[in-house]
């Protein structure tokens, strides 16, 4: 038998990094299983056992109202569970409601996310009125056993529900590897073991019960882990009983977790033992580990029964069940939140914080309600102590009302008091083309308190990045809701435009933000692209699909790709929608994250509107070798770019480091370079200018890990004869990230509106790209523009690379640098400009007359402090100029540095 302590360790490990490193999966849909979806009289002898649970303890007594229970397989687009991003399949999952709340389990053989065999659940949701669109925020949830993963083959309606008591959902069939997960396979078991997992809903429940029974044959003793892996969505902020709001890392042992949204709340708890462990949280996901070694004697069978809990989209409303659930005493605690001149404060959130002996709040939060249309909120709590603080969108918090929880009583007629809010608008022009549904012009606004800052991450409030809130004006949205008072704001479009600064204003309710933002440097010819970037559709990102076009507006780019992670998402309804059709253009792409591995985008991907989902999840790579799945990508309908992200990252999202890429010979030790990408994320990985002679590159090589300078990776391609374009993006998140920061400007010509996806791929296949932030750069040939390897120069006579590097307002330029075959090989240093409002910080000419085949690429680098518009250093990169040295129309490779 396999050593299990030795086991867990290996499994923690290979946890830690996944949430970094996450890929959605789904097997093949049509795999023979057998379905049977007749509905049995009785549950099974694991059914009748659990009857005695009786779902949500607090909903399902004698007295509960009658619901219309139901478990039936999809068959039209109501029956799915939906909302921002859905992942359920018609026709290829089970629904499961009971007027109260509605859950979505995948079908064997069907699955959209990271489980490759279905049988996982892809939504809950409360039941919502027809006509009103879902907000089902969970992503999967789905059992692991052995350190595998359920693979049914049978699927049964145990109870449909029509005896208006319960219904079952049970999905039967063996285990298997994860094909995701190699770290996990790697200590997977081998016992032939069969599993059932039941799905159960009872009548006036709001939890779902999910029951694993595992069979062992055999006729030895096994033992295994068990547990869930769940993910829901960074619209979700994780709350557990001790850390409060969980911003990520290890968790350890816990007694529930709960998830806080906006129109939907989740609860998950283990009442057998009361707790259980989660090694990370992170991006609103966890691996519960219900028994790290569940003993299952020969010829027995063991079962594993938990909840998954829906709520309003507040703590409250679950967290005052997870406590009876796990025999945590709770009483009530009620009152109202009124502004200053008496009127109800409705949404307002109402969290209690602990008081430890020396009177003092004492650490994190333990609950948290939310007022209702008549600015009243309820919750229960563990008898104590407790400051309870009032907060609201851009409000100052409360101060603390505090109240003492009797073992045997209740606390009512609390009274908080939130000020009102200020109702700013908006109303910028700028020198960029504006959307045609009016308002202000996008423009990004940051906003910094002179007085007091209304941010406490012990509320749940995270809005802030270095003090800064940061909002995306423009098309259907110029008024902000902030809290009154003394404000630093700081009013930016993108690189190419003067900021504005107001280092002191008042804004008070009925305020009005004017400016013009004025042009400051020019690139005709170019366009300003960013090809990663994530929303919602991203299970790492909390950005709705409309704000990230206006923050792509806001932030002047002019095309970008929606990189979901492993998921294909299309926002042209949205640029549409915001009347930005003529100034953005979004290409469809496809973060595939391979776990462990690396990440690669693929743009543009085909999205088919009959099966939206036909292409997410880790279908589209598991058990392929990275070769085959860049084939694969490219032999799907269409033509595509194949890029290699953070090629250098950590926590296993680094390709290059994965397969241990020595960046002087250009080839991986560990594992083969594949062909076919066509594009390498440098970004402002660029090392030091020094380290990038013959004893710089003997270091290099010597390293091949994190450290090695994305520039010499490039660099080693180039060398090696691989027209690998080298682009900058930014790899944003969550609103006021940094889209665009930095940014790929494409030599396309200035017209949006008449740009298509082929002439992206063009562009970046021909090297056509100059990397930036903050910076804009040209470089032509005699005048002539001659960039990427289609551009041969005849080198015959002496040539000069003619370089002009513009700064935007605020960035300078401290050093232009040439390199010729991964050698720096002549440096120049930037000026800065007179008063005649020109933005160019070097203007200078190299002469080169190579003696044989040779490219040339030129960087420009800058010092940063540009916060709160962006963070980092400025730079910028143009890809190769290639000199053909004999005039013969054929470039040949230089091949690797010469070492000293």
């Amino acid at each position: 038998m396999k050593n299990q302590a030795s086991a867990r360790v290996a499994l923690l490990l290979a946890l830690s990094a996944l949430p970094l490193a996450l890929a959605a999966g789904c097997g093949d849909d049509d795999d023979g299983a057998s379905v049977d979806t007749t509905t049995a009289g009785d549950a099974d002898a694991a059914g009748d056992a659990a009857d005695t649970t009786g779902g949500d303890t607090a909903d399902t007594d004698a007295t509960a109202p009658p619901s219309p229970i139901s478990v039936r397989r999809t068959e039209t687009e109501a029956d799915l569970v939906t909302g921002p991003v859905p992942f359920g399949r018609l026709g290829r999952s089970y629904v499961l409601e009971n007027g109260l709340v509605r859950f979505l389990v995948q079908d064997a053989g069907a699955s959209a996310v990271y489980q490759l065999y279905g049988g996982s659940v892809v939504g809950a949701d409360n039941a919502r009125a027809p006509g009103l669109p879902g907000e089902s925020v969970l992503r999967e949830l789905f059992p692991v056993v052995d350190f595998r993963v359920h693979a049914p083959d049978t699927v049964t309606i145990v109870a449909d529900g029509s005896d208006g008591e319960r219904g079952i959902l049970r999905l039967e069939g063996p285990l298997a590897s994860s094909k995701i997960i190699a770290v996990l396979d790697a200590v997977a078991g081998t016992a032939d073991l069969r599993v059932a997992v039941e799905y159960e809903l009872g009548r006036g429940a709001r939890d779902l019960i999910i029951r694993t029974i595992i069979e062992n044959p055999t006729d030895e003793e096994v033992s295994v882990l068990a547990g869930d892996f769940m993910v829901a969505s960074n619209l979700l902020q994780i709350f557990a009983y001790g850390p409060g709001f969980a911003t990520g890392g290890t968790l350890g042992d816990t007694q529930w977790l709960a998830f806080r949204g906006d129109g939907v709340s989740y609860g998950y708890v283990y009442p057998a033992t009361g707790v259980f462990s989660a090694p990370f949280v992170e991006s609103s996901g966890t691996f519960a580990i219900l028994d790290p070694a569940l003993t299952i004697p020969a010829h027995e069978t063991r079962s594993l029964e938990r909840r998954l809990l829906v709520g309003d989209g507040s703590l409250s409303d679950v967290v005052d069940r997870l406590y009876p659930a796990v025999g945590t005493p709770a009483r009530p605690v009620s009152g109202a939140v009124h502004d200053p001149g008496g009127a109800v404060v409705a949404a307002a959130w109402v969290t209690a914080i602990p008081i430890n002996a020396a009177g003092n709040q004492g650490g994190a939060a333990v609950n948290q309600a939310r007022t209702d249309p008549a600015g009243a909120f309820a919750m229960t709590l563990p008898p104590g102590e407790y400051d309870l603080i009032a907060s609201g969108t851009e409000r100052k918090p409360s101060e603390p009302a505090r109240v003492t929880v009797a073992a045997d009583g209740a606390v009512t007629d609390v009274a908080l008091t939130l000020t009102p809010p200020a109702s700013v608008t908006v109303a910028v022009t700028t020198d960029m083309p504006a959307p045609t549904s009016g308002g202000s012009a996008p423009v990004k606004v940051a906003l910094r308190a002179l007085d007091e800052d209304a941010n406490d991450t012990r509320l749940g409030d995270f809005g802030r990045r270095g003090g800064w809130r940061v909002e995306f004006v423009g098309p259907g949205y110029d008024t902000l809701t902030i809290a009154p008072g003394h404000y630093r704001v700081v009013l930016s479009r993108g690189p190419e435009l003067a900021p504005v600064t107001l280092d002191d204003v008042l804004l008070e309710d009925g305020g009005t933000i004017t400016a013009h933002l004025a042009r400051a440097v020019d690139t005709p010819g170019w366009l300003m692209c960013d090809f990663h970037q994530h929303t919602i559709g991203s299970l790492d990102s909390r950005t709705p699909f409309d704000v990230r076009v206006r923050e792509d507006l806001a932030e002047g780019l002019e095309c970008f790709a929606t990189s979901e992670h492993d998921h294909v998402v299309d926002l042209g309804p949205e640029i549409r929608a915001l009347g930005a059709g003529g100034i953005l253009h979004n290409i469809v792409s496809d973060e595939v994250s391979v776990n462990g591995v690396g990440h690669f985008n693929a743009y543009p991907m085909p999205l088919d509107p009959e099966d939206p989902l036909a292409l997410t999840g880790v279908q589209l790579f598991a058990g392929l070798t990275i070769q085959a799945l860049f084939d694969k990508l490219h032999a799907l309908p269409g033509d595509r770019v194949v890029q290699v992200n953070h090629p250098r990252g950590t926590n296993g999202k680094g390709f290059f480091v994965s397969i241990g890429f020595d960046p002087r010979l250009a080839v991986g030790e560990l594992d083969a370079l594949p062909t076919g990408f066509e594009a390498l994320e440098v970004n402002g990985d660029l090392g030091d200018a020094s380290q990038f002679t013959p004893e710089g590159w003997a270091g290099f090589r010597a390293q091949r890990r994190e450290t090695v300078p994305v520039l010499a990776d490039w660099f080693g391609l180039l060398n090696q004869g691989l027209p690998v374009c080298g682009v900058a993006n930014s790899d944003c998140h969550d609103p006021g990230d940094g889209c665009g920061w930095p940014r790929t400007y494409l030599a396309l010509g200035d017209d949006v509106a008449a740009l298509t996806d082929d002439a992206i791929v063009a562009a970046v296949r021909a090297q056509h790209a100059v990397g930036s932030r903050g910076l804009a750069m040209t470089v032509d040939v005699d005048g002539e523009f001659r960039m990427g390897k289609a551009d041969l120069v005849d080198g015959r006579a002496p040539t000069r690379l003619h370089v002009v590097v513009s700064a935007m307002p605020g960035a300078s330029v401290t050093q232009v640098e040439l390199y010729e075959n991964g050698l720096l090989v002549d440096t120049a240093s930037g000026v800065p400009p007179g008063d005649g409002g020109s933005a160019v910080w070097a203007d200078v000419g190299f002469d080169v007359a190579p003696a044989t085949d040779s490219w040339y690429v030129v960087v420009a680098r800058g010092p940063g402090g540009l916060a709160p518009i962006f963070d980092g250093g400025v730079f910028a990169f143009a890809n190769p100029v290639y000199v053909d040295a004999e005039g013969d129309g054929v470039f040949v490779a230089p091949g690797p540095v010469a070492l000293p």
